[in-house]
């Protein structure tokens, strides 16, 4: 469990690391992921982090699974439900969804609460959704701004 929270506080870091380099002008470009902007990207990220929560807080609580989700669907779903959202809001939400997924996990740890397997699927989900994007967000900015470092 220490070792998912390590790279879970790693990647939510990068994230707000690489979200606070972005200039206004390039929030609502598009592009970074498909045809989604900055904004629009982390708030699929934000999300994700909510639907994750809630998968782990069902499956800790004794539900043997969740329901499949169609992600193709979610994804648009998220981004559409949050496209009134301004930059600071997308900012703060992110923050306290990944606030609450990190303790939710800090709180398992210290109950020595072994992941099930279907925990750990999910909490791979959000590490590998975090790295993925992270990458492509990483990639934008540097297209954008070719010779700065962005939050590496």
């Amino acid at each position: 469990m220490r070792a998912y929270l390590a790279r879970i506080e790693g990647g939510h870091n990068r994230i707000r690391t690489l979200a606070a380099d972005v200039d206004a002008a390039l929030q609502e470009v598009g592009g970074v992921c498909g045809d989604w902007s900055v904004r629009q990207l982390l708030a699929h990220m934000e999300a994700w982090n909510v639907e994750i929560l809630d998968n782990l807080r069902q499956l800790k609580a004794g539900a043997q699974e969740v329901p499949e989700h169609d992600v193709d669907d979610f994804n648009r779903r998220a981004v559409e439900e949050r496209k009134d959202w301004p930059w600071a809001k997308v900012l703060q939400c992110l923050r306290e969804s990944q606030r609450a997924l990190q303790k939710h996990l800090q709180d398992c740890a210290a109950e020595g609460w072994e992941l099930s397997a279907a925990e750990r699927e999910w909490v791979e989900v959000l590490v590998s959704h975090d790295e993925h994007h992270g990458a492509q967000l990483n990639d934008w900015l540097a297209s954008q701004a070719p010779g700065k470092s962005h939050g590496a």
